[in-house]
């Protein structure tokens, strides 16, 4: 009975005790300061910025925010040498990590949980931080893509001429064939077809040197503010699915909905006025336009990468309805592309 009571005396003690530095601990998370054990890529170790770093993650969140894949990512970092806080090769595990931690937006961390602003610098705002990581969890960006993104360059580029509509691909049943369409059914075109028409029209654009010099210029000058104009546009797209979202659950009631989301399409008409009177120089700050690496380029890049390239130099691309008898077939008028 003895041995009992003091053990259970002894249990107690060694609980409180870990009570007691479990509040302390939280206490010293709560104060805000940058109490790192060891220093996290983008910052030192007091919590100043390491700007080449911070940089460096700011055009990762880009990329992300414009729809490539933490794989991309890492493929150009570990190309251009870039090298984790501890000097090892990054890994899509550590960079997904790095990306969805709330640290690069000035937030505090405690066991999992955010518990408010830190007191050292951030990287990127907290809104696109917020953005960034909700479109990592989304489960088409986990799975390697919604219906018919995974390897179609023109998803989320390329419109109908009929509804102006965005495609996606397809497969007819019984068939490996995969087809672009759009939601109403205007169009249907091989997609192996209509992406070697589209290749073939960026080669030649790509070979215009003086198509690669005012891009150039363009990126030299509009870089900033191109990239923060793709990242509000990101955000207000991620803003206008939370309305729906909230309006599904009952969150908000259909006037709401409707009143929030016109303010967001006004605003998404507004940035895209604004992207279209800049050009998208800035999206070519990473390609080799030089025409003898043209084609090598493009067989080397991942579909994000060709979607990027595609939204920076052309105006659009736009698929044709085949037509009716004679014109049912496949001819080079059916894919148009638009260069800037």
């Amino acid at each position: 009975m003895v041995a009992r009571i003091l053990a259970a005396v002894a249990r107690g003690e060694v609980e409180r005790k870990a009570a007691r530095q479990s509040f302390a601990e939280r206490k010293r998370a709560e104060s805000g300061k940058a109490r790192w054990s060891r220093r996290p890529f983008g910052y030192e170790k007091g919590g100043v910025l390491r700007e080449v770093e911070a940089e460096r993650l700011r055009w990762a969140y880009r990329q992300i925010l414009g729809g490539a894949r933490v794989s991309t990512i890492v493929r150009a970092f570990n190309e251009d040498e870039v090298k984790t806080a501890t000097g090892s090769a990054w890994t899509t595990q550590a960079m997904g990590k790095l990306l969805r931690d709330p640290r690069n937006a000035g937030l505090l961390r405690y066991q999992g949980e955010v518990l408010g602003a830190g007191s050292w610098e951030p990287i990127l705002p907290e809104d696109q931080w917020r953005v960034a990581v909700a479109r990592m969890e989304r489960p088409e960006f986990k799975s390697g893509g919604a219906r018919g993104t995974s390897g179609a360059w023109l998803v989320k580029v390329a419109t109908c001429a009929e509804c102006e509509g965005r495609v996606f691909t397809v497969k007819r049943s019984g068939s490996e064939v995969r087809n672009y369409t759009c939601q109403r059914g205007c169009i249907f075109l091989p997609q192996e077809w209509v992406e070697g028409r589209v290749y073939l029209a960026l080669a030649e654009i790509l070979h215009n040197p003086e198509n690669a010099r005012h891009w150039r210029l363009q990126a030299e000058h509009d870089s900033e503010d191109s990239a923060a104009l793709r990242a509000e546009l990101a955000v207000l797209d991620e803003r206008q699915r939370t309305l729906a979202d909230d309006y599904a659950t009952g969150l908000l009631t259909r006037a709401q909905m409707l009143s929030g989301t016109d303010r967001v399409r006004a605003r998404m008409t507004e940035v895209g006025e604004e992207l279209d009177q800049l050009g998208a120089g800035a999206g070519l700050d990473r390609l080799n336009l030089d025409p003898e690496y043209v084609a090598q380029e493009l067989e080397a890049m991942q579909p994000d990468e060709v979607r990027e390239l595609l939204r920076a130099v052309t105006q659009r691309v736009v698929l044709h309805r085949r037509g009716k008898g004679s014109r049912a077939g496949l001819r080079p008028e059916l894919v148009e592309v638009v260069a800037r």
